[in-house]
C-alpha cells in the first residue's frame, strides 16, 4: 500500500536486492512469520508524503504507524503535526512530508506474525507511504533480526 485514505497493514513490498529476503517474510501481504523463539531488533524508517494540502485538524486527530505482533502494538511512530496560534488564531495540521523513525528490541515466540500498520487516528488527507508502486525502500524500509537466542 503506497496510498491510503483509511488505516490498514501496509502491503506490497520488496526483498529483493539490494534487500536481503529470509523466507520468513511475505512481500505481498506484509507480514514478518517470527522463526524462532529470541531476542529481536526491529526498525523501520518510514518518509511519506500528502498528495493534496492538509487542511486544519482537529485536536483530537493523531494519525499513527505502528509495528504489531497480531494486535499488540510493539512500536507507535506518530506523523509530525505543526501546532501554532498566529495572532489569536488556532492551526494544527500535518506536515506535507516527514519521517517516522520506529526502534526496539523484542523477545518474540516463534510463529508470531509482525506488521506495519497505518493508522489514520481521524485524518480523513491521503497520505503516500514510500515511491512507485511498492513499498521499495526508495521512501519506507524495515528490518527485523534475531539478535540474541
Amino acid at each position: 500500500m503506497t496510498n491510503a485514505t483509511a488505516g490498514g497493514t501496509l502491503t506490497a513490498w520488496t526483498d529483493a536486492a539490494p534487500y536481503i529476503p529470509t523466507g520468513s517474510f511475505d512481500p505481498t501481504t506484509g507480514v514478518y512469520t517470527v522463526p524462532a523463539t529470541a531476542h529481536y531488533a526491529i526498525g523501520a524508517t518510514v518518509n511519506y508524503s500528502l498528495p493534496t494540502a492538509a487542511t486544519g485538524i482537529a485536536a483530537n486527530v493523531n494519525p499513527t504507524l505502528t509495528i504489531q505482533s497480531g494486535a499488540t502494538v510493539l512500536l507507535t511512530g506518530t506523523f509530525p503535526i505543526f501546532n501554532t496560534n498566529a495572532q489569536g488564531v488556532d492551526l494544527r495540521t500535518i506536515l506535507g512530508n516527514g519521517t517516522i523513525v520506529m526502534t526496539g528490541d523484542f523477545a518474540l515466540t516463534s510463529g508470531e506474525t509482525i506488521t506495519m500498520h497505518y493508522n489514520d487516528g481521524g485524518l480523513t488527507t491521503p497520505v503516500d507511504f514510500g515511491t512507485g508502486a511498492t513499498n521499495d525502500g526508495n521512501g519506507i524500509t524495515w528490518s527485523i533480526r534475531q539478535i540474541s537466542q
